[in-house]
């Protein structure tokens, strides 16, 4: 899933020309939800990007911010289960970097 969820990221990034992605904890009339932004897109639905529980969440973000692939920009933390991450994807030498929109 890691590396589905890398690809997906490049393209997105690509296609919206920002290396920018927001990652929101949030509840909904009570319970948990998330979302996966770049330059305001849900990328969940848009993307082939899995959610739900046994899609994508902050642990595979951790991961791919172990393996270089993204870096933490900030994070913020509202009520203690609220939470707002962002990352800046880092591209490799001799890809191009779309810029921060």
């Amino acid at each position: 899933m890691i590396e589905k969820l890398k690809i997906a990221l490049k393209n997105a990034s690509k296609e919206l020309n920002s290396n920018k992605v927001i990652y929101e904890i949030h509840f909904w009339f009570g319970a948990p939800s998330h979302s996966l932004k770049i330059s305001g897109i849900e990328l969940l639905n848009k993307y082939d990007i899995p959610s739900g529980w046994d899609g994508v969440g902050e642990k595979e973000l951790i991961e791919l911010e172990k393996t270089g692939f993204l870096k933490k920009m900030s994070e913020v933390t509202s009520d203690d289960l609220e939470k707002t991450i962002e990352y800046s994807i880092v591209f490799e030498e001799e890809e191009t970097t779309p810029t921060v929109v």
